[in-house]
This record gives structure tokens, sequence and C-alpha cells, in this order.
């Protein structure tokens, strides 16, 4: 049986090539899925009024270890990139904000060291809270630095700055919008050029998250 026969049987039987995903530990509970699909509507709708801000907040890491996503390969040649002995990392802090009143935003700031609640607060008194015009609600998943006691200390004052925090319920990462930033940078907008080196990678990042969304555009379709 030749390849292309394989190929055809293969999409008769809706079957497409493209990367596996990964999914969370355990499957989250329906009720808790749906109240929280729920809510984040409502809180769009009144986000579309210019009733509110809605923000969505992740950290995600990126290293010399590029992500290789599937793709058809020369039968005797296999395309790789070279492997990296050390495991220097870019971290980074990211609140999206839905395209509402003024349009879409992207607020970010970046460590090349952990990222601690310590940072985390920082982050949201200095990267978020300053740009707020109207109330805002900032979506968070169940992360330890997220429900941290600091951050519990500090929700009062947020809200009195006009920031509420909602929490995702447990292994729904899928309905935080943000993560569709993180797939895109790491699996379309980063050329393997920027492997190079982690000072070119780190440039990189960062380019691209200072010209998203203006140049660097998601879509949620």
């Amino acid at each position: 049986m030749s390849w292309a026969t394989v190929k055809r049987t293969l999409k008769r039987l809706d079957c497409s090539y493209r990367r596996a995903r990964r999914t969370t530990a355990k499957a989250p509970r329906p009720a808790a899925l749906q109240a929280a699909q729920r809510a984040l509507t409502r809180l769009r709708r009144l986000a579309a009024r210019g009733g509110c801000d809605l923000y969505f907040g992740d950290e995600s890491g990126f290293s010399l270890w590029p992500v290789l996503p599937s793709l058809w390969q020369p039968r005797r040649r296999t395309l790789a990139l070279p492997a990296q002995t050390h495991h220097q990392r870019l971290n980074v802090l990211g609140f999206w904000k839905e395209a509402a009143v003024e349009g879409a935003t992207l607020l970010f700031a970046s460590t090349r060291g952990a990222l601690t609640t310590e940072y985390f607060v920082t982050a949201v008194e200095t990267q978020l809270l300053p740009h707020l015009r109207r109330r805002a609600v900032l979506i968070l998943d169940n992360a330890k630095l997220h429900r941290s006691r600091l951050v519990q200390e500090r929700k009062a004052a947020w809200r009195a700055q006009g920031l509420n925090v909602l929490f995702l319920p447990p292994y729904c990462p899928h309905i935080n919008r943000i993560e569709v930033l993180w797939k895109q940078v790491k699996y379309r907008w980063l050329e393997p050029q920027a492997y190079a080196d982690f000072e070119t990678l780190c440039q990189r990042v960062t380019t691209i998250l200072a010209q998203c969304p203006s140049k660097y555009r998601l879509s949620f379709v």
C-alpha cells in the first residue's frame, strides 16, 4: 500500500496531520466548568457595552529547548534543531484585555528569574492597575502564586482601585484566553532563527509581545 493511499484512507476516516495537544491531569467538574463559561459570557457582554474591562492573566516560559511542531519531512532526512545543554529561561507574565471600548491590549512583564508570588503582585500593581480606565475583572487560573496568602491580602486593595479577581475552576486552562497567545508565540510567531542563542530568543519574544496586537493579532475563532 502506497503512502498516498494511506493518507487518503486516513482522511476518509476524518483524520488530519497535526500536533498532539497536552491535556490537564484531571478533567474539570462539568458543573463548575459550565458555571465558569456562563460567567465569562456575561462578563464579555458587559465589557462589550463598556461596563467593565476584562483581563486574562497567565504566565509562560521560553527557553532554548524549542517547541517542535509536527511537519512533513523528507523520507531519509530528519529535520532537527540543536539541543542546548543549559537551562536558561525567560519567564513572562501577561495580562490580555478583551477587545472592548479601546480595543485589545497586552500588558506584560518578563524576568530571567523565578516567577514568585511577589513578582506577580508587583506586576499587577505596576503593570495592570495604572492602566485601568474603568472597573475591571482579572481572570486567573489556580496556580499557587495566584492563590497565595500575599495575593489574598492584596485583593481588598485591588478591589478599592477597581480591580476584581475571578478564579477559574481547577483544570480549565483552555477557557483562559491568554493561553492562545502563548500558543501563537511558540508555534507560529517565533522563527527558528530566534533560537540561535538565549539573548536572541529574549529579544525576539519581547519584540513579538510588544507588537501584539498591533502587528501580531490573536484570533479566537
